[in-house]
């Protein structure tokens, strides 16, 4: 791979647009920070490719596309679809917020992807704005980011981690309780509040506050500029308990589309 330039940094790896020597195209090179060595741990390389482990399972287009994953000259690396496109945690920046029509879009796609996922028994775990990339060429919205994604395997372990990003964790994923599909409903409707309203639905100045916030504080809708319809989606999605929301993605996913061409309904209306 011949690097192009850099994309996005965090704390654990950094992304690269990068060039494929073999297939000539243009991938995505997401590469750990750290140096592979003695002072490395095996289980921290295992950690961060993981997430190709899981991934590279799943063929959907809504699903960022794993090509390769290993270690090489002391780095390890997952090579993945390059997406022509942003994040829409860049419509936050921006704050260009998302209209009743896009919310719906993004639902339909990301629970799409969802039930693809579900049905191979891997729970995404940290679906937020930043890992919804809307890919402009094709015109899709992609999930992508599958490291804290959780199938059942034992090779991380069996010790309870909290892995995700608090703000948009379900009740049982923050309390490191066990989780199902309906998890990542809560995380999907926490993220298209922020998107449809520029203000994050949980917060806290500690982890301890936003956790009590997440658990027990009542959610309110009303302020959000959107039909009723939508409204009601969100807030069964945002249920504390697991059993009072939506059976599954595919639930859900009905409901949108439900919503959807009531939209269309309305909008051809003289």
């Amino acid at each position: 791979y011949k690097l192009l330039g850099k994309k996005a940094q965090g704390a654990t790896a950094t992304v690269y647009e990068a060039f494929d020597l073999h297939t000539h195209k243009n991938i995505a090179l997401k590469i750990y920070n750290k140096v592979i060595d003695d002072n490395t741990g095996g289980r921290e390389v295992l950690t961060f490719l993981h997430e190709a482990m899981i991934a590279s399972k799943l063929d959907h287009p809504n699903i960022v596309k794993i090509h390769d994953a290993g270690v090489d000259n002391e780095h390890a690396y997952i090579a993945m679809d390059y997406i022509k496109g942003y994040p829409m945690s860049e419509r936050l920046r921006r704050k260009q917020f998302l209209t009743s029509a896009e919310s719906l879009r993004i639902m339909h796609a990301v629970l799409d992807a969802l039930v693809a996922a579900h049905q191979q028994g891997v729970i995404h775990g940290d679906i937020k704005p930043a890992n919804i990339m809307y890919d402009k060429r094709k015109k899709l919205y992609i999930l992508t980011d599958f490291g804290a994604a959780n199938n059942g395997s034992s090779l991380l372990g069996n010790e309870k981690r909290i892995i995700g990003t608090p703000a948009y964790m379900s009740p049982e994923q923050l309390s490191g309780n066990k989780m199902d599909g309906r998890s990542d409903l809560f995380s999907l409707a926490v993220t298209i509040y922020h998107l449809l309203s520029g203000t994050q639905l949980f917060t806290g100045e500690k982890l301890s506050e936003l956790k009590k916030n997440v658990l027990l504080q009542t959610v309110e809708l009303d302020s959000l500029t959107v039909p009723d319809m939508i409204k009601q989606v969100l807030a069964k999605a945002l249920q504390k308990k697991t059993y009072q929301r939506f059976a599954d993605a595919s639930q859900m996913l009905q409901a949108v589309i439900y919503c959807e061409q009531r939209l269309k309904q309305q909008q051809v209306k003289p």
